[in-house]
């Protein structure tokens, strides 16, 4: 509880801490298979790295792209798929 207080101080907000990963815009990944999808990506490792610094001793590298894909600062659309032009009008 300590830790969203923590940031909340630093960052003003936990949605302004998570977008600062990805300098405020969603990243979206195109895969063609589920085989593509990766399990985490160099912004999740710098948020897991940042996340055990404040005390979470078991948020890893692929915990912390899950994460950013539950919160939709990460993306993942299959190409082709109407999400893709949905999310970037492609």
């Amino acid at each position: 509880f300590f830790f969203f207080l923590e940031i909340q101080k630093e960052h003003g907000s936990l949605s302004k801490y998570l977008w600062s990963f990805v300098d405020g815009k969603p990243i979206i990944n195109r895969i063609r298979s589920l085989s593509d999808v990766p399990l985490a990506s160099e912004e999740a490792k710098v948020m897991a790295k940042e996340m055990k610094k404040k005390g979470l001793k078991f948020f890893g590298p692929t915990i912390a792209y899950a994460f950013m894909q539950a919160v939709s600062v990460k993306k993942l659309c299959f190409e082709g798929s109407a999400t893709i032009e949905r999310t970037t009008g492609l």
